[in-house]
């Protein structure tokens, strides 16, 4: 972009002061009374060279802004990126602790259906005992008898 064109870009208007019309500006003389050329010269120059210094900036500031967007876009998506990690990461957590309590309560009716079996079997395994000792006592009585005889 051609310095005019920036500079009627920057302050928005077509009609604005340029440091180059500065240069170039030419003052008509009067024989009498007039302004000295050379005094009115190295001021237009000052004003000039201000200009020049100021629309450097502005273009560096501009720059600056530009770059700052394109940086603060760039932490967006990151944020955005690293929010959506941190929402599955939750997620994922909760599936994993409800998981867990599935397979815990499921370990716990296990283990109880397990206790109340032991009763029974002790009682089961109780009366065989008994069954086995009364016919053990009938084996021995019939046998003593048998000996008896």
């Amino acid at each position: 972009m051609r310095r005019d064109e920036f500079i009627a870009d920057v302050l928005g208007a077509e009609s604005v002061l340029t440091p180059s019309e500065i240069y170039s500006k030419k003052f008509s003389k009067k024989a009498v009374g007039g302004y000295n050329p050379t005094e009115v010269d190295e001021f237009l120059h000052r004003i000039a060279d201000t200009i020049e210094l100021l629309l450097e900036r502005i273009y560096e500031l501009r720059a600056k802004v530009e770059e700052q967007s394109k940086l603060i876009e760039h932490y967006r998506e990151e944020e955005s990126i690293l929010r959506s990690a941190l929402n599955s990461a939750q997620r994922l957590n909760e599936e994993i602790i409800e998981s867990a309590q599935r397979q815990a309560q499921s370990i716990v009716a296990e283990a109880q259906a397990r206790a109340q079996q032991i009763p029974l079997r002790l009682e089961q395994e109780i009366q065989h005992l008994i069954h086995l000792r009364d016919r053990f006592h009938q084996e021995v009585k019939t046998l003593l008898l048998s000996f008896q005889s």
